[in-house]
């Protein structure tokens, strides 16, 4: 961190789904000390937990030093968990004299004055959601084991990210990807979207981001279309099985 002056930190992380374990966040902190850089932790993914696997620990509890020299700030926000991202609502933690800046920073700018529906709406979820919140991981834990399981059948010569967190799988699909618009090619065919990694970075063109979001039926359906499509362009076509409930594209 030499010579840095933030840390744009994301914890869990996207895209790998990586839950940062105390140590790691540890020696995170310990560093932004020793460099005084200031840390920005996007940790809007946080309750998105799986079970037997590294538990989400926020920064600031693993190293309370950090946030009384304020040099952290902690972002977190309903949209993910309950899909309200149309809402623009978000909530920044930040130490009193830092947290004061950023408020007149964010009046000047004119983001004084959220949308009706966005602070209740906020409320209501951080208050009441418990329960929904808890049925919800249990979907998406067994949606993305249904989603790592297909891609390691349908995609064999591919590296799959098995995640600690988060509703996202990425794959690193070089075998599957000779050329730069294979992959849009391959979502057209299939009339699937997936975020491609070129997204994440210009080193991470043979990647691609899976969101296992949605009902398991409609995910299976996708993975095989979306995989078929992504084999006939492969290198080395692999041909995967497919269930005998889906029709996979002529």
């Amino acid at each position: 961190m030499t010579g840095a002056d933030v840390l744009l930190w994301c914890n869990p992380h996207n895209p790998t789904g990586r839950v940062w374990t105390r140590d790691e966040l540890h020696a995170v902190a310990t560093l932004a000390l020793t460099h005084d850089v200031l840390v920005f932790s996007d940790d809007i993914h946080a309750d998105f937990t799986r079970t037997e696997r590294t538990s989400y620990t926020p920064l600031a509890l693993v190293s309370p030093e950090l946030w009384e020299r304020e040099l952290l700030i902690h972002c977190a926000s309903p949209g993910k968990t309950f899909n309200t991202a149309g809402l623009e609502s978000a909530a920044i933690f930040a130490p009193p004299a830092l947290g004061q800046a950023l408020e007149e920073a964010k009046r000047a700018a004119g983001l004084h004055n959220p949308n009706y529906f966005a602070i209740p709406a906020t409320i209501a979820a951080w208050t009441d959601g418990d329960k929904w919140v808890d049925t919800l991981r249990q979907r998406i834990d067994a949606n993305l084991a249904l989603a790592v399981d297909l891609l390691h059948t349908l995609l064999p010569a591919a590296h799959i990210t098995d995640p600690d967190g988060t509703y996202l799988v990425w794959v690193d699909a070089a075998a599957y990807l000779p050329h730069a618009d294979t992959l849009t090619a391959a979502m057209d065919e299939a009339r699937v979207a997936v975020s491609p990694g070129i997204d994440f970075g210009s080193e991470y063109g043979s990647y691609f981001r899976v969101n296992v979001a949605l009902p398991p039926a409609d995910l299976e359906d996708a993975l095989e279309r979306f995989c078929y499509c992504l084999n006939t362009h492969a290198t080395s076509p692999i041909t995967p099985t497919f269930s005998s409930s889906t029709e996979h594209p002529a």
